[in-house]
């Protein structure tokens, strides 16, 4: 089986954008018996890595603030890419629009979320070769 965070094209991550963590935490955890991990990323807060038999495989934060309160809570699914920068420029001229700019995350990769000519949100995402 190919590794999806090395293959180009696969879904390697999926990351729910919460308005209670906790509630969210809880849902997921006990419906598909997944375990976390809990780490610290900006301004303190907390990011819940999910594990579903010992591997990670996506993850839940706080809906930032900025958006509005009438957003639900949703999951994002990250696409692996060979080249975040060439296929973000490809994305954005087939249609696409960008939710954000490339972002580089240090020992994780470069990502950018993205939203399809028909309206829904993904992520693309090169992860750093380990």
């Amino acid at each position: 089986m190919n590794d999806p965070m090395n293959t180009h094209g696969a879904f390697s991550w999926c990351e729910l954008s919460s308005s209670d963590t906790g509630k969210s935490k809880s849902f997921y955890t006990s419906l598909f018996n997944w375990e976390y991990d809990e780490m610290k990323i900006q301004d303190g807060e907390i990011y819940h890595v999910l594990k579903a038999n010992g591997q990670p495989m996506g993850g839940i934060m706080k809906q930032p603030s900025d958006i509005p309160s009438e957003v639900p809570s949703m999951w994002t699914p990250y696409i692996t890419v060979d080249d975040a920068d060439t296929t973000y420029k490809k994305a954005l001229d087939m249609g696409a629009k960008a939710i954000t700019p490339l972002i580089d995350i240090p020992d994780v990769g470069k990502f950018s979320y993205l939203q399809d000519p028909q309206g829904a949100i993904f992520a693309i995402i090169t992860y750093v070769k380990k």
